[in-house]
């Protein structure tokens, strides 16, 4: 697909893949390498540029286009659905991880652990990952989350994903729910990609979707889903019971405040070789999951290297932070 395709595909959502950060990379003593982003010297001066939400980079990348022909799309921002509540939460969590597609943190990255990206699931943000994130960033590790547009489809998610993934080196990459997908796509031919995480995803095969797995178990998503003109949420009275069955009241009202629509329908990604063929791969299956059936997750976790079962829910990154930090870094610390 051509970039003026891909606008035009994107242009009734008002948005197109945001492109921020990059920067150049340079060997210090020691063998460290730092990233510079826009405005700093070669010894790290400088002051630093932050791209927010919604904003364009002032010098243009070159895109990464995905398997099977997708590419992203530098122009435009996604809609900003924060609430002002959740946008102080936003501000409090960017002062712990970056968390904007495409922005490398310096502060780390020259650490004997592999970098981290957490990339979250459908109508969640990077907000979700605030307690997994400092855990992480607490063990020394370089935690980079990208917001998802979730408006488009899984093919300009994936762009996004892809475009910071490129710029990092061997790293390890987990996906939630819905992120699952974006990963595979994400990852699809990327040669420096040390290990896949699926935290109760879908790991799909070629021929399946989302909807054909779940549609194969007993759930009850489908009858929770709300549709309204061209978006899709979840009904408030079912959050808890599909999502946040362990979750302290504190974390549920956060995310009450915080979850975005999703498109009521997307366009698919194109036929593609899912990334967990040919990189390593660990699945967790979540038993207490109300969203994903864990019968399903157990079929999918057959394709995984590696299994770990929790006794969580959908959302072990609010209930059990600890669990998800000490699995990554054991990924990350295994050079």
């Amino acid at each position: 697909m051509s970039q003026a395709a891909a606008r035009q595909q994107l242009a009734p959502f008002g948005l197109g893949q945001v492109r921020c950060g990059g920067g150049r990379r340079t060997e210090q003593p020691g063998g460290r390498r730092v990233v510079h982003r826009q405005g700093e010297g070669a010894h790290g001066g400088g002051a630093q540029r932050r791209i927010g939400v919604g904003q364009r980079c002032g010098q243009r990348r070159a895109q990464r286009p995905l398997p099977g022909g997708v590419e992203g799309d530098d122009r435009g921002g996604h809609r900003d659905l924060r609430s002002p509540a959740d946008a102080v939460a936003h501000q409090q969590l960017a002062q712990l991880v970056p968390i904007h597609p495409g922005t490398l943190p310096a502060p780390g990255y020259g650490s004997a652990m592999r970098p981290i990206v957490l990339v979250h699931g459908a109508w969640h943000g990077p907000w979700c990952w605030a307690k997994v994130a400092a855990g992480l960033q607490a063990a020394g590790a370089t935690v980079v989350a990208p917001e998802l547009p979730l408006r488009a489809g899984p093919g300009v998610d994936a762009a996004v994903v892809r475009d910071v993934v490129a710029g990092l080196d061997g790293a390890v990459v987990l996906g939630h729910s819905y992120g699952g997908v974006v990963i595979s796509a994400a990852c699809a031919g990327l040669v420096d990609v040390a290990h896949l995480v699926y935290l109760c995803a879908f790991q799909l095969a070629e021929d399946e979707t989302t909807a054909t797995v779940l549609g194969a178990f007993p759930n009850r998503m489908a009858e929770c889903m709300r549709f309204e003109g061209d978006e899709r949420t979840i009904g408030d009275e079912h959050l808890v019971e599909l999502f946040y069955g362990d979750c302290d009241e504190a974390d549920v009202a956060i995310a009450r405040r915080s979850l975005r629509p999703m498109p009521a329908v997307a366009p698919p990604l194109p036929p593609y070789r899912p990334a967990w063929r040919d990189v390593p791969s660990t699945y967790v299956v979540c038993e207490g999951d109300g969203a994903i059936p864990p019968a399903a997750q157990r079929m999918m976790a057959q394709r995984a290297g590696g299994v770990r079962t929790w006794d969580t829910s959908h959302s072990p990154f609010f209930s059990r932070p600890e669990l998800v930090v000490d699995l990554l870094v054991a990924l990350a610390s295994d050079r």
